[in-house]
């Protein structure tokens, strides 16, 4: 079989946070879907879903961002301070109190608690004066991590989410399709070689 002598040329950019942000719009149109139709079984883990894929969804989009942007940036560094390094470089000063930034603190909050999976054990032993309804709130065997897998917090994260990407996109001044994957691939024949 004869081989060619070829010249091959690539350019390849793979952009994780599209993907991300894939998924966690498929989680949350699915959350809305059931929550709509009185469907509750497991929907809190489909919230949780939601939300471990949508703080994955920012990091990514920070490094996607911090890697156009930001000098000597690194993917390995804290959040806050890949987020401060980046709002300095867009010449931003958002209050992270306030919505939509004050998400990003809650959505990295409830990403810790779940990945580092730290075992909850409480023993209590006390008298109490307190009403049926009071007392409610000591019958349930939640994490920590369960008050925010809910429907209505889900659909807040996703919207600030999405409202800080596009604000951050904005401020980058790079075009939506510098955001997405692409690339080019070419292959030219040099020479064609016999078999030996």
């Amino acid at each position: 079989m004869a081989k060619l002598k070829v010249r091959r040329q690539q350019k390849k950019f793979v952009y994780i946070h599209n993907d991300l942000a894939n998924a966690a719009h498929f989680h949350k149109e699915r959350i809305e879907q059931r929550h709509r139709a009185g469907d509750m079984k497991g929907l809190g883990l489909d919230c949780m879903a939601c939300l471990i894929i949508l703080a994955f969804t920012v990091e990514a989009q920070l490094n996607f961002l911090g890697l156009k942007l930001v000098e000597n940036w690194k993917e390995r560094d804290k959040l806050s301070s890949k987020q401060s390094r980046l709002f300095k470089a867009l010449g931003l000063t958002p209050d992270m109190a306030q919505r939509p930034f004050s998400t990003l603190h809650e959505l990295k909050g409830f990403r810790d608690l779940v990945a580092h999976g730290k075992p909850m054990e409480v023993q209590t032993d006390e008298v109490l004066v307190a009403t049926n309804e009071e007392l409610d709130i000591f019958r349930g065997l939640e994490g920590s991590w369960e008050r925010y897998c809910k429907a209505d917090f889900v659909a807040v994260a996703y919207q600030d989410v999405d409202e800080i990407w596009n604000v951050l996109l904005e401020r980058s001044g790079l075009k939506h399709f510098d955001t997405v994957t692409h690339g080019e691939h070419s292959i030219s024949v040099i020479q064609r070689i016999s078999d030996q």
